[in-house]
């Protein structure tokens, strides 16, 4: 008789390991999608959040290219303005990974960054280049030259310029404050 009884405790036991192990999974299943959308309104709300701070003091930007610029080829230039931290450690250190990587990382930017691509051949002057409406706001102003030599290739923070003169020549980029 005492088999019976054995055999009960068994079955109660199982349904009670089957509940709160079904209990459990509903709960972790809740705190797993609430840390989601909690996870996902935090990476959301960052696309927008802007850092303070004193910010470009680029006003205008004029672009030289002597006749011998870049060994006599066309220079691709881009100007990144950086409105949020987040998007500063996202730019490469080296220009040839910005140029290889650049349609990537602007998609990714979203509104952290406004990029100004210019292509400038031997012996052109940019008498204005456009500035983004908001380019005051930026926290930095990084340029890239994509040139042939490797003196060429830089990665140069220009926010605190404030009439910059950038001059395309033979091997490297120079970068002058233009008097009024």
């Amino acid at each position: 008789m005492g088999w019976p009884i054995f055999s009960l405790f068994g079955k109660r036991d199982e349904m009670i390991r089957e509940l709160t192990t079904h209990r459990h999974n509903r709960g972790a299943t809740f705190l797993c999608r609430l840390g989601l959308y909690l996870s996902i309104a935090l990476v959301a709300g960052c696309d927008v959040v802007q850092v303070e701070g004193q910010g470009s003091q680029l006003e205008s930007l004029q672009i030289v290219a002597l006749p011998e610029a870049n060994d006599q080829s066309s220079t691709a230039v881009d100007l990144v303005f950086i409105y949020s931290s987040r998007a500063a450690t996202l730019l490469p250190k080296e220009t040839g990974e910005w140029f290889a990587a650049r349609d990537g990382l602007k998609s990714i930017l979203g509104l952290q960054a406004d990029l100004v691509s210019l292509e400038i051949p031997p012996g052109d002057i940019v008498e204005a280049v456009a500035l983004p409406e908001r380019h005051r706001s930026a926290i930095d102003v990084v340029v890239y030259s994509n040139y042939l030599s490797k003196r060429g290739q830089q990665r140069v923070s220009v926010s605190g310029f404030h009439n910059l003169q950038v001059v395309l020549k033979n091997d490297h980029i120079e970068y002058f404050e233009m008097m009024e």
